[in-house]
This record gives structure tokens, sequence and C-alpha cells, in this order.
């Protein structure tokens, strides 16, 4: 009836201990950054099927003549034994934040295979007797055994308390750090639990050893060892979940805080870019008043010529000529007016970097026809960069702008003896861009930029010649940045000028390339 009560509580341990096995799976699952409640988890689990052989070796042993039944339980409670000794020291280094604790974890793991293959072939001890004696423990009275170890286990009976011991001094260091560095200290209880498993630890090897008779006291050594760790990580999972509601409520604080400075940059942004808009509106209107009084007060007075009596015909056709020219500047105004202003959506398809080429020398062709000096073209395009992706006519448009720059600006500077001026249009491929970008260079021998003039060089309405908008550039750069590229400009007074655009290029010669969204590229 004694061994039947213990068999009992031996069950309800092994419940238990598996029981706090799923508590703390679960717990490592929501936080797999605190590795010792995985550990804990596997530790409970061995623990529990340590418990249940505990039991069944205690009823195998009141079964009469059924030695050999008692015998089989015995092994299992013995290599349950070494897994959970394994699983108790790698769980003592992992608590006590050991940084070796997984090399030291796999060489216990090499040594409880060592120890299980002499279980499972006999060699632990030797053949028990067939009648199992009767003994008197704590006013209880259960059947025990006379152990006769073999070497396997008497080397392991004589680890075990080493474990022990380590085991408390590793609880014990983590319970001293954690008086001095936390404000409310843990691990008293681990400890104190670490201290009653050394006890049991020492009795059981004890008896193993057969030093004296006794029954095995480590499912209760290991009992309190448990609820002791557990009530530690239990107390530091809920302090930890507390924190991390006092952070949550704190982020959620400063994310309405950071919502509403949102709104408020919004709103400011929104007033600022008003006062922008209309900034540039007034600057626009004043600067097209300019650009379009001047030639209208000029066609003003060609017409006035025209009505005076003594205007003779080589008169008129002057006149005539002069209209015709403003007029021309006029719609030019307005052509580069709207194609600053007008939203850019680039329709994207795959061109050949040398018809584009070919398509943007209108201006020089032009030149070629007049009596300026004669422009020395230089067309290179690199054998890895023969294609670029973008608009037809927008990059068309672009680069015939630039080339137009580039010979008027080349006009105006005077040649000395045996000089000529030079057009050069190159493209080579970007090393090192993740993605692979084509450059485009349109070089020349013009006059130049001062350094003053290079930095308004992009702003709005900035010219130097009379005839002209000043958008020429910065309609190029919108269009450029239109197609994600880049546009950037280096020029010395007297020495030339080159502008450098980096464009998509296209992936694959053959296949088709779909246009990228309107959304992305779309300028406004």
């Amino acid at each position: 009836m004694d061994t039947l009560l213990l068999v009992g509580l031996l069950a309800a341990l092994a419940l238990t201990f598996a029981g706090t096995a799923v508590f703390f799976a679960r717990a490592w699952t929501g936080r797999r950054e605190d590795g010792e409640y995985g550990v804990f988890a596997l530790l409970s689990l061995s623990l529990a099927i340590f418990a249940g052989f505990a039991a069944l070796a205690y009823y195998r042993s009141e079964v009469p003549g059924t030695a050999p039944s008692f015998a089989g339980a015995l092994s299992g409670l013995v290599a349950a034994g070494v897994v959970t000794v394994a699983l108790l020291l790698v769980f003592a280094l992992r608590y006590g934040r050991v940084r070796a604790w997984r090399r030291i974890a796999a060489a216990l793991a090499l040594a409880a295979a060592a120890f299980l293959t002499a279980i499972a072939a006999g060699q632990w001890w030797e053949p028990l007797p067939p009648e199992l004696p009767q003994i008197e423990w704590l006013g209880l009275s259960l059947r025990s055994v006379d152990f006769t170890p073999r070497p396997a286990a008497i080397a392991f009976y004589a680890l075990v308390p080493a474990v022990a011991a380590a085991t408390i001094a590793l609880v014990g260091r983590s319970y001293l750090r954690s008086r001095i560095t936390d404000r409310v200290p843990e691990g008293l209880t681990a400890l104190l639990g670490a201290i009653a498993l050394g006890v049991a630890v020492v009795n059981d090897a004890a008896f193993a050893l057969g030093v004296h008779r006794s029954i095995g006291a480590l499912p209760l050594g290991f009992a309190a060892f448990v609820y002791g760790v557990a009530l530690t990580l239990v107390s530091r999972y809920a302090r930890t979940v507390t924190v991390l509601g006092e952070r949550t409520r704190e982020l959620g604080q400063r994310t309405e805080e950071l919502e509403s400075s949102y709104r408020a940059l919004d709103r400011a942004e929104s007033e600022l870019v008003r006062t922008q808009q209309l900034a540039v509106m007034g600057e626009l209107a004043s600067v097209v008043a300019e650009k379009v009084g001047a030639p209208l007060a000029e066609v003003d007075r060609a017409v006035a010529a025209l009505h005076r009596p003594a205007t003779g015909a080589a008169d008129a056709s002057a006149v005539l000529d002069a209209i015709e020219r403003q007029t021309a500047h006029l719609d030019r105004l307005v052509r580069d007016l709207l194609a600053y202003a007008r939203p850019v959506t680039p329709q994207a398809a795959r061109l050949g970097v040398r018809e584009l080429f070919e398509r943007s020398l209108g201006p020089l062709r032009a030149a070629e026809t007049g009596d300026a000096a004669p422009i020395e073209l230089v067309v290179e395009v690199g054998d890895d960069a023969t294609e670029v992706l973008g608009d037809p006519d927008l990059l068309r448009q672009a680069l015939e702008n630039l080339v137009e720059n580039a010979v008027e600006s080349m006009q105006e500077r005077e040649l000395g003896p045996g000089e000529h001026h030079r057009l050069g249009l190159e493209s080579t491929r970007q090393r090192g861009s993740e993605a692979p970008v084509v450059v485009i260079r349109v070089t020349d021998t013009g006059a130049g930029m001062s350094a003053a003039e290079r930095l308004q060089a992009r702003r709005p309405f900035f010219t130097t010649r009379s005839e002209h908008t000043g958008l020429g550039l910065c309609v190029v750069e919108r269009f450029v940045a239109a197609h994600g590229g880049k546009l950037t400009l280096e020029s010395e007074l007297g020495q030339g000028t080159k502008v450098t655009l980096a464009m998509p290029m296209a992936r694959a010669p053959r296949r088709p390339h779909a246009p990228p969204p309107a959304g992305p590229g779309a300028v406004t």
C-alpha cells in the first residue's frame, strides 16, 4: 500500500513536469531570444519521462517474481536520468549566461550517448536478484535493491554530484549578479531549488554506489529545482510582459505625437508650397512680361512703320523680316514654356544610341549651311552602351537642345589660326551602379561659362543670350529626371562645356521592355 502511494506521487510529479514543459515550450515559441525557456522545456519533458519510469519501477517492484520487468523499468529510469543530468547542466550554463554553452552542450551530448550505449549493452550493473528486499524509509515500507554498479555506472554516479555542484554555482552566481544589477533581484527560489537538488543527488549517488540503503530522492529534488526555477522564470516573464506593455504604451504615445507632428509639418509644407507657388507665379509673370514685351514692342514699331506712306519696298521687306524674327522668338518662348510647365510622362522604349545621336544633329547641320566656322563632329558609341531606355521624342528634344546650345556657344568663341571647333557625342556604360546605366556626354569647345554662370545655369529663365528664353537646360533636366536619370554640368570659361546624362539602359537587346508605370516617372 505504501508503494502505491509513492507510485501515485511520482505519477503526479510526471504530469506536473509535463505541464511545465508545455508551458515553457509555448513561452519559448513566443520569445525565441530567451533560449533558457526552450532548454528548460526540454529539461521538464525529460523529468516527466524520468518520473514516469520511477513510478513504473516502484509499481513493478510490488509484483512478485517480476524482477526482469522491474529491471526493464529501472533501465528506462536510468536512461532518462542520464539525459536529464545532461540537460540540467546545459540549462545551468544557459541560465548562467556562459558564452561557451553550445560547445559544452555538444560535449555533454557525446558523453550522454556513451552512457546510454552502456545501459543498452547491459553494462550498467550486475544482474539483479529475483526477489527485491523490503526496507523501511521515513515510516514507509518499500521495496529496494542492492546495486552492484559496473565501471560506466560508477563513472556516471561520480560525475552527477559535480554536475549538481556546477548547477548550484551557476545559479548562485546569477542570483548574486541580479542582486547587484537589478532593482528587484531574481533567482532566490531557483538557488534554493538547486541546493535541494544537490542534496537529493548526493543521496542517490551514495545509494547507487552502495554507501547506504535508501530509495531514489532525485524526483523530489528535481521537483524542488523545477518549481524554484519555474517561479524565477515566470516572474521574469511577467516582468518582461509588463515592461513590453509599458514600452508599447510609450510607443503608442510617441506614434500619436509623431502623427500630430507630421500633420503639423504637412500643413506647414502645404503653406510653404503655396507661398512658393505664388512666388514662382509672380516671377514667371514678370519674366514672361519681360520676354514677351520686347518682341511685341518691336512688332508694334514695325507695324507702325508699315503704316507710314514714306516706307518704301526695301524698308517694308526689312520690317517684315524683323516681324518674322520676333514672331519666331515668341513662338519659341511659348514652346519652351509649354515644355517646361507641361507634365512629362515618358513612353519608354528601347532606343539605339547612335540613331538618337543622328536625330539630334539638326542644329549642327543648320550651322554648317551658314558662314560660321566648320565644326568637327566626333561620335563614339561604346560597345556595351548601344541602347537606352526612354521616350524617343523627349530624348531627341533634350539632345537637340544640348547640341543647339553647344553650337551657339562655339559660334560665340573666336578661333585662333589653325584651330577648329569640336562637338562630341559619346555613350559609355556606367560601372559600379546597381541598375544598368548608360552615360551620354555632349561636349563642345565653345565659350564656356564662368563659375557664377555655371551656378545659375539650371535656374529657369537664366540666359546670357537675348534671343533665348533661359528654359532650354531646365527642359532637358526635367526630361532626364522623368526617365529616372540625372544631369550634371561641367564648364570652364574659354574652355568649353560638358553635359553628362546618366540614363537607364535597356537590359536585353532582343527582349521587349514594358514601359514603366506613369506614376513614379511623371514629373509635374
